[in-house]
């Protein structure tokens, strides 16, 4: 409207006026040529000054030509090019405005559904603080009882074979979770773990020794009072091993059993037989081949062979019940010292076996009650490097089913080092 009805008409009128004005000064050069003309026919005017009239006429009509085409092109295109030019802007302009409605509700539509999710939030999390705040209400637990309050770690987690979350300061716990213990500081017991070549030899109420790193010196003593039935899962690296679980109530008095701690370390040995005047040698001394025992006896400066009788055994020595005498000496390594022997012996009773069609080659000693060999080539036998010899024992109150828990051999009645005595 404003070029339509304002800047169109205001450049029209500019241009018929310059148009009228041109006319006017075209009519006056138009007269002034042909006065010129009939003044110069008289002599009173010269040619040249005809000709400047005749010039100044013709610039005149240049300039009404020029004006009227100015006003031909305002009517013909330029005001048509700038009526498009407007109509597109006021179209692009309604479309824009369009866009800017459309773009303002929708972000009208999502600002309120920004506001109605976070009011829902809101009355969500309002909730969850009043919970909160009960459930710290409910944190505050009460003992029971006096006493020294404990981790509700097992021996397990702390060697990394359980899936039990381990507790500290800071640690996440669910829901029926034991997270602290009150033990009864005048009644301990050991939780052990005996391999299964072992476990037969115990039962409920076998007597134990019980030695803590934290009282050197000391000896405690107790009982078996439970003997799982079926072995644990292994742990790695050693997966194949069986173990059983074994649970050892301490017997002395409070005053004695209160010097001890929950955590501590400890090893025991269960006293599986008890008896007086028995000869024994290490196991180191003894070499089986097939069904038979052999011992290398010192007898006059010279190793004679003889074939043992052996009886009940433990980690370092084992029972002779006939083939050697007490105070005789006997070799402490005779597969070392003589393998080419033992190895005929071997081929020889390989192959009276095979003529009586039992077959095999018989294997290497193991004793009644001997721990297997532990992985990684450890032996089970406990002492020094092989010797040259060494004497049969005749020791009272001997206990040859006694065993140990040294290292990480498992003895019978014995158990894994680090394992703790622990509350009931």
């Amino acid at each position: 409207n404003k070029y339509l009805e304002g800047e169109l008409p205001q450049e029209r009128d500019k241009i018929l006026g310059q148009i009228r004005l041109k006319e006017e000064q075209l009519a006056r050069k138009q007269e002034s040529y042909e006065f010129t003309k009939r003044l110069a026919k008289k002599g009173y005017r010269s040619q040249s000054d005809l000709e400047a009239e005749r010039i100044a006429m013709t610039q005149a009509e240049i300039e009404l030509r020029v004006e009227r085409e100015n006003l031909r092109v305002l009517e013909n295109f330029t005001s048509k090019r700038m009526i498009r030019e407007l109509e597109a802007d006021a179209t692009e302009l309604v479309r824009e405005q369009d866009r800017v409605k459309r773009q303002t509700n929708a972000a009208m539509s999502k600002a309120e559904a920004e506001y109605e999710s976070s009011r829902l939030t809101l009355a969500v999390e309002k909730q969850r603080y009043e919970d909160w705040l009960k459930q710290i209400e409910l944190c505050v637990m009460r003992a029971p009882q006096d006493g020294q309050i404990v981790y509700a770690n097992s021996n397990a987690s702390r060697r990394g074979s359980s899936t039990e979350a381990e507790i500290y300061q800071g640690a996440t716990v669910r829901e029926r979770q034991a997270i602290v213990k009150i033990p009864d500081m005048t009644r301990m017991k050991i939780d052990a773990k005996i391999h299964e070549s072992k476990i037969s030899q115990l039962a409920l109420g076998q007597e134990v020794i019980i030695r803590a790193d934290a009282q050197p010196g000391e000896e405690f003593h107790g009982e078996v009072s439970a003997i799982s039935s079926v072995p644990l899962s292994g742990s790695f690296p050693n997966y194949d091993i069986k173990e059983y679980q074994v649970a050892i109530n301490l017997t002395d008095p409070p005053e004695r059993v209160s010097l001890l701690r929950p955590g501590l370390s400890a090893e025991f040995e269960v006293i599986v037989e008890d008896r007086t005047d028995v000869l024994q040698i290490p196991l180191q001394s003894i070499v089986q081949i097939g069904r038979d025992y052999y011992a290398w006896v010192v007898t006059d400066k010279k190793m004679d062979r003889r074939k043992v009788k052996v009886g009940k055994s433990n980690d370092t020595d084992i029972e002779v019940l006939d083939g050697v005498s007490q105070g005789e000496q006997v070799a402490m390594s005779p597969r070392t010292l003589f393998s080419e022997e033992i190895k005929t012996l071997e081929e020889k009773m390989a192959a009276q076996m095979g003529a009586e069609g039992k077959g095999g080659k018989p294997g290497g000693f193991k004793p009644p009650g001997a721990p297997v060999q532990p992985p990684g080539g450890q032996s089970p036998n406990r002492g020094g490097p092989p010797q040259d010899g060494g004497n049969p024992q005749q020791k009272g109150g001997k206990r040859p089913e006694g065993g140990e828990a040294r290292g990480n051999r498992p003895g019978p009645g014995g158990g894994p080092p680090n394992r703790p005595p622990r509350g009931e």
